[in-house]
């Protein structure tokens, strides 16, 4: 599997809190970035994450609004197109836009159903709210897929395997494994989540195909409850930044090169 592929996400309910986390293994050369988009016209705010690939538009990789929705992306083998071609495709910028307009899962799950979701023939996505809700989306054989939290569970999570179809390829998947396991032994805390994002984090690796190096670009534990982000560099988790949502909200809209928020040497 690519470096690039190599991407991890989950969450669970703690005691009082609900908790994400995301690893975004990517090329390390790009320009990774947090943006902070303050709700106007009835829109919420909300800070999102992500770098310049190709793309001459900004778009978020994952991010959580100022209603505690979260939602991450990785991915996956790819699929057959969407079978709806009479429902419109996304928004460009479609992470950014379903955070700006939803603030629960349900709502985010009605959302995404009136799109063709030409952005997931090749990706799956995890969402998850304040309340404890959560979700993969995922589209097989053309058709969106949910495959929710189960009730009686704390948590779920995903890498770079489709969760409905594991045989379409990246399964087993050893990170996975690590990660389910940390998670189930618990318990669900900021520091206990930054130590598993630690133990899958893909170390700075030159891939002779690519002719690249690869690895884990940024992490992220997300703290839905408080509407708190902590966000790590690099692979470097013995420095963090606490990004209160609120708080950056208020200072306006604005782009933050990651970099320039936690230097590292690299």
């Amino acid at each position: 599997m690519p470096l690039s592929n190599a991407c991890t996400i989950f969450m669970a309910e703690g005691d009082g809190i609900v908790l994400a986390g995301n690893n975004e293994d990517f090329y390390l050369d790009v320009n990774a970035k947090m943006w902070v988009t303050p709700g106007k016209k009835g829109e919420h705010g909300r800070v999102t994450f992500g770098f310049d690939q190709n793309r001459r538009y900004d778009f978020a990789q994952g991010g959580m609004n100022d209603k505690g929705l979260f939602f991450d992306a990785a991915v996956t083998p790819k699929g057959p197109p969407p079978r709806e071609k009479n429902k419109p495709v996304p928004p460009k910028n479609m992470g950014d836009r379903m955070l700006a307009e939803c603030a629960t899962v349900e709502e985010t799950i009605t959302w995404l159903g009136k799109y063709r979701l030409t952005l997931l023939d090749g990706g799956h996505l995890l969402i998850a709210d304040a309340a404890g809700d959560a979700a993969v989306i995922e589209l097989i054989d053309g058709e969106m897929k949910v495959i929710r939290k189960e009730t009686d569970k704390k948590a779920i999570g995903v890498t770079n395997f489709s969760v409905t179809k594991p045989e379409l390829g990246n399964y087993p998947c050893s990170r996975f494994t690590k990660m389910r396991d940390a998670v189930k032994a618990g318990p669900a805390t900021v520091e206990g989540f930054k130590g598993i994002l630690q133990s899958v984090a893909v170390p700075k690796t030159y891939s002779e195909q690519d002719k690249r190096y690869g690895g884990t670009l940024y992490s992220n534990v997300y703290d839905l409850t408080n509407g708190v982000v902590y966000l790590y560099n690099r692979y470097d988790f013995g420095q963090g930044l606490k990004v209160n949502v609120a708080e950056f909200l208020k200072k306006g809209k604005a782009t933050y090169q990651i970099d320039e928020l936690l230097p590292v040497a690299v």
